[in-house]
């Protein structure tokens, strides 16, 4: 039998928030502090729920000062509501907290280039890739930065790698169709 908290994650993971926040409940009463109050803040962030999503995360970063999760989830916040260099400072901390976090380290370089650091948000892109050159999310974005510079064929080589990866991602289809627009307007 699944635990309450399995069965939060298998609900967050299916879009049903309603759900997955009372499973989250149940495993906060069940002893699984920290991930339970890690879903609730998920589950509040895909609400748009921001005052509960900060209550979750702030109270567990109090019993759980390097919770990686927490830091970049703030981050994400920050960002959504334009603090870029608070967003920047969460990111850095979810890294130091778990170095090997890509979704954190994806973030941090994200928030640089929207800091106008392209030099450095690429450079933090690209060792992202060379650590998990399978990396779709990452993938993306080296598309879209590349496709904003102009750089048609390296937007290309990008998406032909999520492609490859991932035969119908609707991110990679909605580019490759903007780029054929593009061109048929020449």
């Amino acid at each position: 039998m699944k635990s309450n908290l399995e069965l939060a994650e298998s609900f967050l993971s299916h879009q049903n928030f309603i759900m997955a926040r009372e499973m989250y409940e149940k495993a906060l009463r069940d002893d699984a502090e920290a991930e339970g109050l890690f879903g609730l803040a998920l589950c509040a962030y895909q609400e748009g729920d921001t005052v509960t999503c900060l209550k979750s995360l702030n109270e567990l970063l109090e019993k759980q000062p390097g919770h990686a999760g927490a830091f970049n989830l703030s981050g994400m916040i920050a960002a959504d509501n334009g603090d870029l260099e608070g967003a920047e400072k969460l990111f850095v901390s979810a890294i130091r907290c778990n170095p090997e976090m890509v979704e954190a380290q994806r973030n941090y370089g994200e928030i640089l280039v929207a800091k106008e650091d392209y030099e450095n948000g690429v450079k933090v892109l690209d060792t992202i890739l060379k650590k998990h050159p399978d990396d779709i999310p990452t993938i993306l974005t080296m598309a879209e930065l590349s496709l904003e510079a102009g750089m048609t064929k390296e937007t290309l080589l990008y998406l032909n790698q999520v492609m490859d990866l991932e035969p119908e991602n609707e991110a990679a289809l909605e580019l490759v169709e903007k780029i054929e627009r593009t061109l048929a307007e020449v």
